[in-house]
């Protein structure tokens, strides 16, 4: 059955199981070979854990997420690159406020409210904005070549990302308007969908 957040007029679902804990210990041995050091995946894990203006414990942050996995996803017309809301939810075994606190660390996030629900927005082109241009030139006998045209960023379905832990789940969603539809959402959810049963 869908999770309880799962909205009625969702148009895809995908519903799965993750080990996150056995997950990050595979990485662990991967990250170990990878710089050919043993015990390196450990010590990072601990530098995230003692720093002081980080303090994430990884290994607990982890090991409070459930092993199932939804992806629920809807588009909003008009049909265009960007119509695709996805949310992704995991269900939290307890300390909501210690998983959102960890994620607001991590992801260096603004919290933002939606509805009176605290919610982590994390916008990384204007975390871009706000670096310091570095301003350094050094000076030479060169001429400019011609001006690269510039691309286009591709685009990136996530290129804003929401996070929440509310009602028992982290949700993960890529935009703020149907995340807070979504939060303010009292009966329609897809369970009782007439259709779906």
């Amino acid at each position: 059955e869908p999770a309880n957040w799962v909205p009625k007029e969702a148009s895809a679902l995908v519903i799965g199981n993750w080990d996150f804990s056995d997950a990050l210990g595979s990485v662990g041995g991967l990250y170990d070979g990878f710089l050919d050091e043993e015990g390196a995946f450990k010590r990072t894990l601990n530098d995230f854990k003692v720093d002081p203006d980080m303090q994430l414990d990884i290994v607990k942050l982890v090991g409070l997420l459930d092993n199932r996995l939804t992806i629920a996803s809807a588009v909003e017309r008009p049909i265009a690159e960007t119509s695709e809301r996805v949310v992704i939810g995991i269900p939290v075994k307890g300390e909501p406020e210690f998983v959102f606190e960890s994620l607001r660390r991590a992801t260096n996030g603004q919290v933002i409210s939606l509805g009176g629900i605290k919610v982590i927005e994390v916008d990384p082109a204007a975390m871009e904005e706000e670096l310091p241009e570095d301003g350094l030139f050094i000076p030479g006998d060169f001429e400019m070549e011609e001006e690269e045209e510039e691309e286009e960023p591709a685009f990136q379905l996530f290129a804003k990302k929401y996070f929440v832990v509310h009602g028992g789940n982290l949700l993960i969603a890529n935009n703020k308007g149907y995340l807070r539809k979504l939060l303010s959402q009292k009966k329609s959810k897809l369970a009782s969908a007439p259709d779906y049963i």
